[in-house]
């Protein structure tokens, strides 16, 4: 039963990583921080590929 409940919380903690470079973006481009004229298509999702990789290593997914 805990083994369930843990990977139930793992599984909604991967969805809600998986987001994150997404709101990323838009919180930056919102406040003028980050141009999406300046980046290419393929370099901003490489740079959210990363992020996300880096914030699963960090809760060690």
């Amino acid at each position: 039963m805990n083994s369930s409940n843990e990977k139930k919380k793992r599984e909604q903690l991967n969805k809600k990583i998986s987001q994150i470079p997404e709101l990323a973006i838009e919180i930056l481009t919102g406040y003028g921080i980050f141009r999406l004229d300046d980046v290419s298509e393929k370099d901003l999702d490489q740079a959210k590929l990363r992020f996300e990789e880096a914030l699963r290593e960090s809760f060690d997914l």
